[in-house]
């Protein structure tokens, strides 16, 4: 999802100790911004128990997506949900 000027946003997440890397993510993001730019949503792979590589997915994602729209990555959310462990 992409919004032409900055939307501001809130967010409800799991519970659970272990949390994706996306989930990481974007608490992070809320935590200093109140307004995002963009969501990219992912379905079919959670990235969720996947380590170090799996936060350096989502870091990538969030980058490669700011770099194409012409934003920063701080200005992304993501979302992810599928299969964990892949």
């Amino acid at each position: 999802m992409f919004f032409a000027v900055q939307a501001v946003v809130g967010g409800t997440f799991t519970q659970n100790v272990m949390c994706a890397a996306p989930i990481v993510y974007s608490k992070q993001v809320l935590a200093e911004n109140s307004h995002v730019r963009a969501v990219l949503i992912n379905a079919g792979q959670a990235n969720a128990a996947t380590g170090e590589q799996g936060w350096n997915d989502a870091v990538a994602s969030a980058e490669a997506l700011a770099e194409v729209m012409g934003m920063e990555a701080k200005d992304i959310l993501l979302e992810s949900t599928g299969v964990i462990g892949k």
